[in-house]
């Protein structure tokens, strides 16, 4: 099942890439269609519920489109009010950013990130070794795959980075010992949403 998955949400991206190539060239009424039934037709297979996509060129949406039901149940077609949970597609946007304001010198990948946060971020295995951005965008910074325990603080009032520093920090009440790896920063791939 979980190679159907891939192999649909790739599909989607090729179907999302030729819209992107030929829509705006072309934005004929054939390429349409056939872009519409092609993405009816993946979703489908998919058993995907509806999704909604568009292309912004500068300021404008010169493309949208949206598929499926928004509520299956109530028979309620996806709209371009539908929201939807993004997920880690947010840590695409997330790692834009830092890589942005490191073109304009305001960070360094290869430092510690402790130098830009209320707290030191330390394994507490080793506790000596700094834990860099670029070893939390690639997943190498011994954080664990947290629970759902780690974010229900998160989820209902407004962000404070001292808050997740009570969680990552020992000696503090929040800090659960399982959201680390017993690793050296950097010696492996683990992947952990904590680290964005």
């Amino acid at each position: 099942m979980d190679f159907i998955k891939k192999l649909v949400f790739g599909s989607l991206s090729v179907v999302f890439a030729v819209a992107i190539a030929v829509l705006p060239l072309y934005g004929d009424s054939d390429s349409s269609v056939w872009f519409e039934l092609r993405v009816e037709s993946i979703r489908r297979l998919g058993a995907i519920p509806s999704f909604s996509a568009c292309i912004i060129k500068g300021d404008a949406i010169v493309w949208q489109g949206q598929w499926g039901w928004a509520d299956v149940y109530r028979s309620v077609p996806a709209t371009e009010e539908t929201q939807y949970l993004i997920g880690s597609v947010s840590k695409m946007f997330t790692a834009v950013a830092i890589l942005q304001l490191m073109e304009q010198g305001l960070c360094d990948l290869d430092s510690d990130v402790s130098v830009h946060l209320p707290f030191d971020l330390r394994n507490p295995s080793c506790p000596d070794l700094p834990i860099t951005l670029r070893m939390l965008l690639c997943h190498h910074a011994s954080l664990a795959m947290e629970n759902e325990h780690f974010f229900s603080p998160f989820y209902f009032r407004p962000y404070d980075l001292s808050h997740l520093g009570a969680f990552l920090t020992p000696g503090s009440q929040a800090f659960r010992p399982t959201y680390w790896l017993d690793l050296f920063p950097g010696k492996q791939m683990e992947y952990a949403n904590i680290g964005y």
